[in-house]
């Protein structure tokens, strides 16, 4: 067949870079295993400004062994390095702190939408949050975050308020649960759609 594992010799070293499921890693170990090929994720986070830095944070999955042979590699493109445990985890990790990203990029939105509403400027609104307890990576990095989701905000014609999964379009058929393959309960204080939604952010 084609592909890298056609490619790939033995003892090679595939790292998997995209955001994807802890499963579709583990289906990527299991076809290379075979050919004496070892599988490690390292799901990155950062955005534009810091993979051009060389900066991002890296979240890795996978055997120490196999972690150390491409740790010099990945000392070159980030700068916080993180062994999050066995393989896939790294992935697990990210969708975790991309959840908590989203959130707040959706919270500054809705502010900025309320402060507009209230005649208040928005570019002075994020100057006083910058310099207030308001301030987040989000609102420091909303208009990239506008832009890599095709959005221009401006006052009310900004996104419009946070929707449930349903009307986001976010699909509902992959629990946390499965996603994460682990038995481990997720809290009951968090949110039904939480607990019973895959998220796969951009």
């Amino acid at each position: 067949g084609a592909g890298v594992l056609a490619g790939a010799a033995a003892a090679s070293l595939i790292v998997l870079h995209s955001t994807i499921g802890v499963g579709t890693c583990q289906e990527v170990a299991a076809a290379a295993g075979p050919k004496g090929i070892a599988v490690i994720d390292a799901a990155v986070s950062g955005a534009e400004e810091r993979s051009r830095l060389g900066t991002l944070s890296l979240m890795i999955g996978g055997a120490e062994a196999d972690v150390q042979r491409a740790w010099p590699l990945f000392e070159v493109v980030g700068a916080e390095l993180f062994h999050m445990g066995a393989l896939g985890m790294g992935q697990a990790t990210k969708q975790c702190n991309n959840l908590m990203s989203l959130v707040n990029i959706h919270v500054v939105e809705e502010a900025l939408r309320l402060a507009t509403a209230l005649g208040i400027d928005e570019h002075k609104m994020r100057e006083v949050a910058a310099a207030s307890t308001g301030d987040s990576w989000a609102l420091r990095n909303i208009d990239q975050m506008r832009a890599l989701s095709g959005l221009h905000g401006e006052g009310l014609d900004a996104p419009g308020p946070l929707r449930s999964p349903q009307e986001a379009g976010i699909s509902r058929g992959t629990t946390p649960r499965t996603y994460c393959s682990t038995g481990t309960e997720l809290t009951s204080r968090t949110p039904t759609w939480v607990r019973t939604t895959s998220i796969h952010p951009r």
